[in-house]
Parts: structure tokens; C-alpha cells; sequence
């Protein structure tokens, strides 16, 4: 049970509320009123049923804002798998990945995806990721560079080299430019794999349609 805080009203009066909070399994989260209880010069406050109801709404409104903020604060920089997702081709070959996009990508491997990042010498990824945060890639990769080099620039001014026969972690906030013709694999959380990609094949579409 969370107990809400002291409120005053113009009468000085003064009201405190218990609420009851409910997780379901959906993930719904319900807000009850359990009681309410006045100090003794405001037994009748009870008696004003708009007043309760202004009043009750604007403390559940506070209490899931507060929650709200909460869960997220929580969830950002954390990535859930699923190892129930199996997917039907345990293993695929580089060349037969998917190439109908920019990025050729797999999903649905226990909630990560797997993609080929197959990129020449001067290279800039940059302007593919405008119009993300910071301008700057937030998902963050884990992946084996199996040929050339590229350097990665983070978003507070620290670079680094990825070379051929490394494996590597690329964190949030992120750009690239690639250094010797580059081919590498990288497993990112799908959750967030699906808007980059789709952000950078809406960016190749619009950059050919204005080449035309």
C-alpha cells in the first residue's frame, strides 16, 4: 500500500489518502482508493463528492506519473531476451542473408538480431543516422570484425578502432566511418533494431529520390 501525501485545501483543511496500487499480468497497472481520512474540522469535506473526485484524480495522476518514471528510469540501458523465441534456421550463412534492405538483417534469435554490416573503404554512416537521438546510433552491437577496419565515434568525443579479427561491443551513442573495405556480423536487442533500420532505409530512399 503507498500512502499519498498531505494535501492542503483553501478551507486549511487537510486530507490524507491511501492508495492501493495493482500490477497485472499485462502489465496494467490500476490505482484504488482505499480510504481517506480528514482531520476533525473537515469530517464534512467528505460529503463533497466533486471536490474527492478533483482531488483523487490529480493524486492517482501523480502516483502512476511517479511510477511511470520510475519503471522507465529502471528500463533504459536494459535489454530483455527471449530464449523461447527459437528460430526455425539455427544457422545461416553470410551470403544468404536478406537483401532487400540497406542492412541485411535476421530477427527473432531469442530477442536479438543478427546483421551484416558490409561497408567500403570511406565510408560515413553519419548522415544515414540524422534525425536520431544526438544524431548518433543508440542501439547498442556486439559483433567480430572479419575483414578491414572502422572507426567508431561516440557521442561524448571518444573514438575507437575496430579492426579485422576483433571482436567487439559498440555502446549507445554512436557513429562510423570505415578506414580499409569493411565486413563485419553484430547481434543488437531486436527491440530497438526495427527502428533503426527502418530510420535507415527511409534515409537511402529519400537520399536516391533526390539524386534523381
Amino acid at each position: 500500500m503507498v500512502q499519498g501525501p498531505q494535501h492542503k485545501y483553501t478551507e486549511g483543511a487537510y486530507i490524507l489518502c491511501f492508495f492501493k496500487i495493482l500490477f497485472c499480468e499485462d502489465g496494467v497497472m490500476e490505482v484504488i482508493l482505499v480510504e481517506a481520512i480528514t482531520d476533525s474540522k473537515t469530517k464534512n469535506l467528505l460529503n463533497k463528492p466533486l471536490v474527492m473526485k478533483k482531488r483523487n484524480v490529480f493524486l492517482s495522476v501523480a502516483i502512476i506519473v511517479l511510477f511511470s518514471i520510475n519503471i522507465h528510469a529502471q528500463k533504459k540501458g536494459k535489454y530483455e531476451l527471449d530464449t523461447n523465441e527459437v528460430p526455425s534456421a539455427l544457422h545461416v550463412n553470410l551470403d544468404d542473408f536478406p537483401k532487400d534492405g540497406m542492412l541485411p538483417v535476421i530477427y527473432g534469435w531469442g530477442g536479438m538480431a543478427v546483421d551484416i554490416n558490409k561497408a567500403p573503404a570511406g565510408s560515413d554512416f553519419t548522415p544515414l543516422l540524422e534525425g536520431l537521438e544526438n544524431d548518433k546510433c543508440q542501439v547498442p552491437h556486439w559483433g567480430y570484425v572479419i575483414e578491414g577496419s572502422v572507426r567508431i565515434i561516440f557521442q561524448d568525443g571518444t573514438e575507437e578502432v575496430f579492426a579485422e579479427g576483433e571482436a567487439f561491443f559498440m555502446k549507445p551513442g554512436h557513429t562510423a566511418v570505415v578506414l580499409e573495405d569493411l565486413l563485419l556480423v553484430s547481434f543488437s536487442p531486436e527491440e530497438h533494431m526495427h527502428e533503426l533500420v527502418d530510420h535507415i532505409n527511409e534515409k537511402v530512399a529519400a537520399m536516391q529520390a533526390a539524386a534523381e
